[in-house]
């Protein structure tokens, strides 16, 4: 069985630019929320880097362009729809057919990573 489900699975990787490690002090002086696309394939595969300045909103991509996203807060914390900060190192998953997160920085801002699968091929 597992077999059989691997076989329709196809291996994919892309590889990066290493990035810089966030730091603390350079959140709280952002003014503007930024996005850095990490890498964006036509499959869907993509990743971007947010960076947000303390108490911001933030609206996330759609999910349904991939097949599904992680978050991963790298620095300060984030609230995410609407629930408790989440610390430095907290990830969510954001499934396909799910809304887009939304969230919200802390008092210090806060830098996320967001990854997206490829779409899933169609059986």
């Amino acid at each position: 069985m597992l077999n059989a489900v691997r076989d329709r699975h196809q291996h994919r990787e892309l590889i990066t630019e290493a990035m810089p490690a966030p730091l603390l002090g350079e959140l709280c002086e952002a003014t503007a929320i930024s996005c850095r696309p990490v890498l964006e394939a036509e499959d869907g595969l993509a990743g971007w880097r947010y960076r947000i300045p303390p108490s911001t909103a933030i609206a996330g991509r759609a999910p349904s362009a991939g097949g599904g996203q992680f978050g991963l807060v790298l620095a300060g914390d984030a609230a995410i729809d609407g629930g408790d900060p989440l610390p430095a190192n907290s990830c969510v998953f954001v499934g396909p057919d799910d809304p887009a997160f939304a969230g919200a920085s802390g008092p210090v801002g806060a830098e996320l990573l967001c990854l997206q699968f490829r779409r899933r091929a169609r059986d």
